[in-house]
């Protein structure tokens, strides 16, 4: 039998859930990286001078870039617009340089803020780890912005915040507690060391 009331209540749930699960930058989305497919998307398609296909992925960033935005209180949507609408590869590989930035750091706040639960830091490390071997490694990037010594330091530090969390050992053996002070300390030197070269 047909109820309105329950029906519009499990609508009102359904959404509210939906509204949570999605609710900022999506840091759990299994597998999916928006920000990462989306720059390998522009920068392929402003090296081709494509810059209706340029402005098409930056439309379906809109959202997580509004979101990053108010997170981690940078200008990001004007200055990407700005610079896909210049077809400025320079400017637009600045802005996604600072956008890898914020979500390494608000990844590894995650990783801190959970540093006892040691596969759910580790998977935060893990995914921070990826934004910065791109950042590490793409010349229009920040791959001809720091020198080796520099890219060995910031290598050094995102393996110290992995090794900082120590080890859940196998069945209690070769157990290792997390270190919060050597995770605090890296975590500071490798966000020093990126915005340094911005």
């Amino acid at each position: 039998m047909y109820n309105p009331l329950l029906n519009r209540l499990l609508i009102v749930v359904s959404l509210f859930l939906f509204s949570v699960q999605s609710y900022g930058y999506s840091y759990s989305a299994a597998g999916k990286e928006p920000f990462l497919e989306g720059w390998v998307e522009i920068s392929k398609a402003l090296h081709e001078q494509n810059k209706d296909h340029a402005r098409k992925v930056l439309e379906q960033l809109n959202d997580e870039l509004v979101n990053l935005e108010s997170e981690a209180d940078i200008a990001l949507v004007w200055r990407l617009n700005s610079a896909v609408e210049n077809q400025d590869l320079t400017a637009t590989g600045q802005v996604f340089s600072e956008i890898f930035t914020a979500v390494i750091a608000a990844r590894l706040e995650l990783a801190q803020s959970e540093i006892n639960a040691y596969q759910t830091a580790k998977v935060h490390v893990a995914k921070s780890k990826r934004f910065l071997d791109l950042l590490l490694n793409d010349t229009d990037l920040l791959a001809t912005r720091l020198t080796t010594t520099q890219k060995l330091k910031v290598r050094n530090a995102i393996d110290n915040c992995l090794k900082s969390l120590g080890s859940p050992g196998l069945f209690g053996a070769g157990q290792q507690p997390a270190d919060l002070s050597v995770f605090k300390a890296s975590r500071t030197d490798l966000l020093h060391q990126l915005r340094a070269a911005q």
